[in-house]
């Protein structure tokens, strides 16, 4: 299925004399191949937005990754524009295990990343991944405190109590 880059989200950064730097803030359900695809951008190219030499900054919603490209050529008869990769394709994923119950995903919009436990949403908002997975640490270790510290709260009220002695008052 052939997608295409929403006009609303390409927004110019840096105009330049010879050349302009758009950020292109894509929606995470593009693919970076569907991104890379002549037809992505091709009809921003039908309105003179994009030409040759420009470069665009591509960072999807849930940031993710990040790429930069460059316009080489525009085909406004087959509405394409040919872009090419500079450099490497910039991952973002966290790949780690979480502990407990805990999990992150993506909603969008305002929700950012969210932050599940079992199946009990906990915090969203986050903007990067990253960011959820050191506040999911923060709790965790937070449940972890609270766990001892109502273990050590329990021996010490189940423990037998002195009887305290009674001070004679003999003169």
């Amino acid at each position: 299925m052939t997608v295409y880059a929403k006009p609303e989200y390409l927004n110019l950064e840096v105009a330049g004399k010879t050349r302009n730097t758009y950020i292109y803030d894509a929606p995470a359900e593009h693919s970076i191949a569907q991104i890379q695809a002549p037809e992505y951008f091709g009809r921003a190219m039908k309105s003179n937005v994009l030409t040759p030499r420009d470069l665009i900054e591509v960072i999807p919603r849930d940031n993710s990754y990040m790429m930069r490209l460059m316009v080489r050529e525009q085909i406004r008869q087959a509405g394409q524009c040919v872009t090419v990769t500079i450099g490497q394709v910039q991952h973002f994923d966290v790949e780690m295990d979480l502990p407990g119950d805990y999990r992150v995903e993506f909603a969008g919009g305002a929700e950012g990343h969210v932050i599940w436990n079992k199946n009990v949403r906990i915090e969203s908002g986050f903007s990067s991944q990253e960011g959820a997975v050191v506040r999911v640490l923060a709790l965790f270790e937070k449940e972890q405190s609270s766990a001892a510290l109502r273990k050590a709260q329990a021996k010490v009220s189940s423990a037998p109590r002195r009887a305290r002695k009674k001070e004679s008052t003999e003169a």
